[in-house]
């Protein structure tokens, strides 16, 4: 789907037991008819004991709060040329419960391609470059962390 050429519009939101909660909308724009850009984020919101847990339960609840922001958008240089840039970010601090010990879990996800495509005489030439990166922590409170991350850039042309 291309925010250039397709329309869509929407909000939703669920709710269900153990406090579990969740939002999106997404939103397309097109200021001019070579320009179109979209909008996406949601949140998810989750606690396996309820929100009146307290003492114990408090201490080992297990929840997520999830977060995400999409984006992407296609401009048409020309009449054989198209820029299409799309981002992503994605967080979501967790509680579990690993062997009776609370554990603390942060994780970041980040994503950017570019594309830039070109119908010439002697064929279409796509050429793209794309970032992602991954961060994650685990916390044990009182005690430790243990973080890990990756990243990786890739270029390609077709």
């Amino acid at each position: 789907m291309s925010p250039l050429y397709d329309d869509t519009n929407s909000v939703r939101v669920r709710v269900g037991n153990q406090g579990q909660r969740q939002a999106s909308a997404v939103v397309t724009v097109k200021p001019t008819d070579r320009v179109g850009l979209r909008l996406s984020t949601s949140g998810t919101w989750a606690d396996d004991r309820g929100p009146d847990a307290g003492g114990f339960a408090e201490t080992v609840r297990a929840s997520s709060r999830e977060r995400t922001v999409l984006g992407d958008s296609l401009f048409k240089l020309g009449d054989q040329t198209e820029l299409g840039l799309e981002f992503s970010y994605a967080a979501g601090p967790e509680r579990r419960l690993a062997l009776m010990t609370p554990l603390k879990l942060d994780t970041t996800a980040l994503s950017a391609k570019s594309t830039l495509s070109v119908d010439s005489p002697l064929g279409l030439f796509t050429g793209q470059i794309y970032h992602n990166r991954f961060d994650w922590t685990a916390t044990i409170p009182n005690r430790s962390s243990f973080d890990a991350n990756n990243s990786a850039t890739v270029a390609s042309l077709q």
